[in-house]
């Protein structure tokens, strides 16, 4: 990892990929340590999207990577440093767990390691290095692994709990992979039947006990965001999927490889899909070679049916790029429920992904083991820096933004709610959010997979603040403090409020090309606008609803 991504690794503290969907997460994991530690009982209840209740249920909650990256936020206060750290650990536990189940199934360390780099290093993983929950697929081989554990005789309780385990982990980390674990253990249960059927139930009833624990207690970590389900239109239409669905070319799409990347060629003559699924040259000729032969016939037939749910699943409502369309069993899947909030059916090309990681693993074996004992060495070292050089991607770091000194001035101010402008989109308040990671005031803005009614009209009926109307605005809608950033554009009409000349503004503080504005609290001589949203809207005690 520190060798694909330098000098990046070296400045984890400051630098990443300074992109909403990054920062939101690096809010995320911030949010849940800090609310873990001081009131855990309202986990849910987010800085975000205020006045609304449990607004960590609209995006993501990353309880798995919040966990990991604990010590380092609770020690440093850096929560830029933390994300980057578990999204370090993502990649280094990716290797370590494909590796095990390799070298479990092949007793080849060659074989382990092959499976380690094409499954931690996939180009899949760089182009979603800004989405750490997408990122986050490194308990999958570990649930494998479990699975085939538990199938022997021995210490099937310690097996049964260690897949209990990683199933938590793995759904908790995403939603989308908390679907694809149960498309997984469909499929293998399925491989496996036979196994199964043998045992005389000695490995069935731990297999499920550790299951269905997971899901108990999964359901129960998630019960807000079913709760909020119910209650708010959160899905996503089908016709939206189709964008976001790999094609049969996506897994001969490279990506963007960086410039000494052999799959560069490839990448010049196949043209361009919305998700690239290619494993890498190295894992697709090892991967068909062990699919192709293999002693290990359980692990080949398991291998090549986890490769194809996962392709036919990430092809979407209908496989296309074929003479004629045909509906796919995503379509399907939606059927199921939450599953309709799912957007991007390529993600569960990671199945595909992990697969690919352990056929290669067994096509490798069966090359070494054809080869002269004296040769075996050389061929590790080649083919291992054959998939150094395949698998290098195009990664190019920037520096993140720190939080501003007016982020710092409102953790000394009074709690209350606070505004920040512009928000000129709805989905573009990431530094926001990652800047309140310093001072923890509730927010009217937030970032996430879905949004609540009211917020965004709000901020668009105050874009202009500190005007008359938007101070209004502000005032009966509740917020306490609005921030105004890159105020060059609006100097001179800053200044005026800041010499009394808007009503209902009390304190004006400057801080560079930011602005903070204190304003008076609602009352009930003061008419609202008519147009203000009803969770915005006082009620008859003169608090907000």
């Amino acid at each position: 990892m520190g060798l694909y991504t330098w000098p990046w690794f070296a400045a984890l503290g400051s630098s990443g990929t300074p992109f909403d969907d990054t920062l939101l997460h690096t809010w995320s994991l911030a949010f849940v340590v800090h609310q873990a530690l001081s009131d855990p009982l309202h986990l849910y209840d987010a800085n975000m999207y205020w006045p609304h209740p449990h607004a960590l249920a609209y995006t993501e909650t990353l309880f798995p990577q919040a966990l990991m990256a604990s010590p380092v936020f609770a020690l440093t206060g850096n929560a830029m440093l933390a994300h980057n750290l578990v999204l370090t650990a993502s990649v280094v536990l990716a290797g370590v767990f494909a590796a095990v189940l390799a070298f479990a199934v092949t007793r080849s360390r060659g074989a382990a390691l092959v499976a380690a780099l094409g499954f931690a290093f996939a180009p899949f993983r760089f182009r979603h290095l800004l989405q750490l929950g997408v990122s986050s697929y490194e308990w999958f081989p570990l649930v494998l692994l479990a699975v085939l554990l538990v199938l022997r005789r021995h210490r099937r309780g310690r097996a049964a709990f260690l897949l209990f385990l990683a199933c938590l982990a793995q759904a908790l980390s995403s939603g989308y992979y908390a679907v694809l674990l149960a498309i997984m253990l469909v499929t293998t249960a399925v491989v496996l039947s036979p196994l199964l059927v043998r045992s005389r139930r000695g490995a069935l009833v731990p297999a499920l006990a550790g299951v269905l624990m997971a899901l108990a207690v999964a359901l129960l970590a998630t019960r807000p965001v079913a709760t909020l389900r119910a209650q708010t239109n959160m899905t996503r239409g089908i016709e939206g999927s189709r964008h976001w669905s790999a094609v049969p070319r996506s897994f001969i799409d490279p990506g963007e490889p960086a410039g000494w990347n052999p799959s560069r060629v490839l990448g010049s003559v196949v043209e361009p899909t919305s998700e690239p699924l290619f494993p890498g040259f190295v894992i697709g000729v090892l991967a068909i070679a062990g699919a192709a032969h293999s002693r290990h016939k359980v692990a080949r037939r398991l291998g090549v049916s986890l490769f194809f749910a996962g392709a036919l699943f990430a092809f979407g409502p209908a496989l296309r790029d074929l003479p004629v369309d045909m509906p796919g069993p995503f379509a399907l899947l939606r059927l199921l429920p939450a599953a309709d909030m799912l957007r991007a059916p390529s993600r569960f090309g990671v199945l595909s992904l992990m697969a690919a990681s352990l056929l290669a693993s067994l096509g490798y074996a069966r090359i070494e083991r054809a080869l002269p004992s004296t040769l075996r060495g050389g061929a590790s070292a080649l083919t291992l820096g054959l998939m150094i050089v395949d698998l290098a991607p195009a990664f190019a770091p920037r520096p993140v933004r720190p939080p501003p000194a007016v982020s710092h001035r409102l953790a000394a101010l009074p709690r209350g709610p606070v505004l920040e402008l512009p928000w000129r989109e709805e989905q573009a308040t990431g530094y926001y959010l990652y800047w309140s990671t310093v001072h923890w005031q509730p927010l009217v803005n937030g970032y996430g997979g879905f949004a609540p009614s009211g917020n965004f009209p709000v901020a668009a009926m105050t874009h202009n603040f500190p005007t008359r109307f938007a101070a209004r605005v502000a005032r009966c809608g509740g917020i306490r403090y609005v921030v105004v950033h890159d105020i060059s554009s609006n100097e001179a009409k800053l200044r005026r409020a800041h010499d009394g000349g808007v009503p209902g503004v009390i304190r004006t503080e400057w801080f560079g090309d930011d602005v903070l504005f204190e304003v008076e609290p609602w009352d009930r001589a003061l008419p609202c606008p008519e147009e203000l949203p009803e969770p915005f809207r006082p009620g008859r005690d003169g608090r907000l609803r």
